[in-house]
């Protein structure tokens, strides 16, 4: 299906490079640009299609790991919230032992010490995880937002004018080679 698929694009694709080349030759600038148009759309188009199966693929195995890597993040990020709890659940039962004059201050420092340090570290690890899960969604929306910013530009390049759409395409595109069998397009960088 996808090989006849790209088939039927090359093929729409020399016919639309054909009648752009013969326009050419005929210095019929109008239709020039048209069919230079037209085989920027038939370009993109078999760029596009030919290429999806494996984007989608590859996009479905990075969704994959990144969302392991997220929800392995997640559970971390947890762990590290219920242990916070739990040494402030500590600190308060010493105070209130110190309160009663069960401890004395040196052992409620001594008590203590080992917990601030914990605490540090795990609000340390906390913030690294906040910032990462941050960045994470951050990432998605943009990756969720780009199919659509394509497909506008798309529409919105196919409302323009014809010389405004030819202007255009000579600031994307350096070059187009036509061959008997081949189309090259060479975009600036």
């Amino acid at each position: 299906m996808r090989r006849a698929m790209a088939g039927l694009m090359f093929l729409s694709a020399a016919l639309v490079t054909k009648s752009a080349f013969a326009a050419w030759q005929a210095d019929d600038a109008a239709l020039f640009a048209v069919g230079g148009i037209a085989l920027f759309a038939v370009a993109a188009a078999i760029h596009f299609r030919t290429g999806q199966l494996q984007e989608r693929a590859r996009a479905a195995e990075v969704q994959k790991t990144t969302l392991n890597a997220r929800l392995r993040l997640e559970a971390e990020l947890k762990a590290a919230n219920r242990s916070l709890s739990a040494i402030e659940t500590q600190f308060m039962q010493h105070l209130d032992l110190l309160k009663r004059d069960v401890l004395s201050e040196g052992e409620f420092i001594k008590a203590n010490e080992g917990l601030r340090t914990q605490k540090v570290e795990l609000e340390g690890r906390k913030a690294d995880l906040d910032a990462w899960l941050k960045q994470q969604q951050g990432r998605a929306s943009a990756a969720e937002r780009m199919p659509v910013a394509i497909r506008s530009f798309v529409e919105d390049f196919g409302r323009l004018d014809v010389r405004v759409q030819k202007a255009r395409l000579q600031e994307i595109l350096k070059a187009v080679v036509v061959d008997k069998d081949t189309l090259e397009v060479e975009f600036r960088a």
